[in-house]
């Protein structure tokens, strides 16, 4: 087993311990993959390679990755600024 067998809904519609609302659509059966929020990235610009981010975090991970992609291409930020800046994140649903 490893970590990633969290990511299933063991009791869809009830939170989980982090408080997150799992569906029917995401409930464990045999030869299924979970819904997950891993998001390792890799960005080009004009062909070269950009940027490659990932982030530790559960829900917050699709986020994270896209608001420091922003400050980076969008606001300049260096990686390790952007890495650093404050974020915002709201869990509706997953």
């Amino acid at each position: 087993m490893n970590n990633e067998m969290d990511d299933f809904s063991v009791k869809p519609g009830v939170p989980n311990l982090y408080g997150l609302v799992g569906g029917e659509a995401n409930s464990v059966q045999p030869g299924k993959r979970m819904l997950s929020s891993m998001t390792p990235t890799i960005f080009e610009k004009d062909g070269n390679l950009f940027m490659v981010v990932g982030s530790p975090g559960g829900s917050t991970i699709i986020t994270s990755v896209f608001q420091t992609f922003m400050n980076v291409a969008e606001y300049q930020m260096g990686m390790q600024e952007a890495v650093n800046a404050p974020r915002f994140h709201h869990q509706w649903l997953p």
